[in-house]
């Protein structure tokens, strides 16, 4: 048979025929939605798609008794949704409602009859009428009559359920497995096409998440974000991948026995699977040696200059020509930011002020050249950010440059490395030219002095001059 919308397969068919059945369970309850015009324009914003679930998990909370739900049980649920959604509804109007409601479910138009939908069966190309009830009034073992669902009613409440798709994944492939246990070969193909449509599906949504990950790593705890996302999707895909491995050995011990087209068929699905899951836990293994090579790449760029606010222009000048609320509004944070966690009882602008400019490292009785330098050296604050490899690398791409140039600047060479090396190896050659600046830690044989002002790409400062010594040539 040639299928129109593709490569002929007959079990598409027979999935489209499934799905399409399924579709048609829930037009009566669309045309319930469709027709609640003839009731009051006050209940425009009721909902029977709601009702008719409500229904149906009051039916099966009852059903969990032994029993069914009574019509009192179904009649207060209705009501108690209703008046959710339409607080301002009367009585009368709740009446209405709960009988439109019980009686577009039983169908009670057409005389409680089933529903009648016509289906078109692709596999033997011709319509198929379909009769189905949602629920059915049952007699208990004391007489009473109740409400139960039917196996339609049942599939349109768990069609609803939002299942994660690993559930579903791992649900269909035990499905498969247990159809091929029992001899259920339709079944097992219908599993096995969905299992994978599944993987598919997960795949995708686990390789869109790590490249989120991977561009957005700054957002992210590794411990407390990606680590454990990490190791469910890792757990998940062993699970699967053991899964399918049982599968296999059942397959191929069925083939030994009977050569099948069927069997055939899935084991291909089944290996593709496999296949994708192989794949995916590479994936996962290697994410870690990925997530560091991205902070390695864009974790150490240069950010903007931050603006440092002068404090008299700044601060005191707008502090002093506020309002007087607004400067009580500001005075105690204003001291706590400046003076330390020991604010004074009573606010004083002389101290205030004297503590404001007062010198950052205050010695008493000593000469201020006498005052110890608290900077650090620059090789403390940015040599751990490189790698030894790193470098050398950037040691031997100034020497070079050295060599072949009596003298330039450092915006020079570094437009010159724009295109040829990464963005981590200029920075590592501005790290060791600046470093350089430095007699003590100058070793390029070659002398660096400021130069003029400059502010390009990766740096901004005054430019550096080099100029090739004699005994370097």
């Amino acid at each position: 048979m040639n299928s129109k919308w593709g490569v002929s397969n007959p079990y598409h068919d027979e999935q489209l025929f499934n799905r399409n059945l399924c579709l048609h369970y829930f037009y009566p309850l669309i045309r319930i939605e469709t027709n609640k015009k003839t009731l009051d324009d006050s209940l425009e914003n009721l909902d029977f798609g709601t009702l008719s679930i409500v229904v149906f998990q009051t039916i099966v909370n009852h059903m969990g008794t032994g029993t069914g739900a009574s019509e009192e049980a179904i009649e207060d649920a209705i009501r108690h949704a209703t008046l959710k959604m339409c607080p301002m509804a009367t009585p009368i109007q709740l009446l209405k409602v709960i009988e439109k409601t019980r009686h577009a479910l039983s169908n009670a138009a057409e005389g409680y009859c089933h529903f009648k939908e016509r289906v078109f069966d692709f596999k033997s190309e011709r319509f198929k009428n379909v009769n189905f009830h949602f629920i059915e009034k049952v007699e208990t073992e004391y007489g009473d009559s109740c409400y139960a669902l039917t196996n339609h009613g049942l599939s349109i409440l768990l069609d609803s359920l939002n299942v994660p798709l690993e559930n579903r994944q791992i649900g269909e492939e035990l499905l498969l497995e247990e159809s091929l246990r029992t001899g259920a070969i339709d079944q097992a193909l219908i599993a096995a096409e969905q299992a994978k449509v599944l993987s598919m599906q997960y795949h995708r949504e686990l390789t869109n998440k790590k490249d989120y990950l991977r561009l957005h790593y700054y957002n992210f705890s590794w411990k407390q974000d990606v680590l454990p996302q990490l190791e469910k999707a890792h757990d998940h895909v062993h699970r699967c991948i053991n899964l399918e491995q049982r599968i296999l050995a059942t397959l191929s011990e069925k083939m030994g026995v009977s050569s099948s087209d069927d069997f055939r068929h899935m084991e291909s699905i089944v290996k593709e699977c496999l296949e994708r899951h192989i794949r995916l836990s590479n994936i996962l293994t290697n994410f870690h040696e990925e997530y560091i090579r991205q902070q390695e790449l864009h974790g150490f760029l240069p950010r903007p200059v931050t603006h440092i606010p002068d404090p008299y222009e700044d601060l005191l000048i707008p502090l002093l020509s506020a309002h007087r609320e607004i400067g009580t509004l500001l005075r105690d944070p204003l001291c706590r930011l400046f003076s330390g966690p020991n604010i004074p009882g009573c606010f004083d602008l002389n101290s205030g002020l004297t503590e404001l400019f007062r010198p950052l490292y205050q010695v008493e009785d000593q000469p201020l050249a006498d005052i110890p330098d608290k900077t650090m050296e620059i090789i403390e604050l940015y040599e751990p950010q490189f790698t030894e490899e790193v470098i050398e690398q950037a040691k031997r791409i100034l020497k070079e440059y050295i060599h072949h140039h009596d003298g330039f600047f450092l915006s020079d060479l570094l437009k010159s490395l724009e295109d040829r090396y990464s963005k981590l190896i200029q920075m590592a050659v501005i790290f060791i030219a600046i470093r350089s600046f430095d007699p003590f830690t100058n070793d390029l044989q070659a002398s660096v002095s400021a130069g003029p002002w400059v502010d390009i790409p990766l740096y901004c400062g005054n430019d550096l001059h080099f100029v090739r010594n004699e005994d370097g040539c």
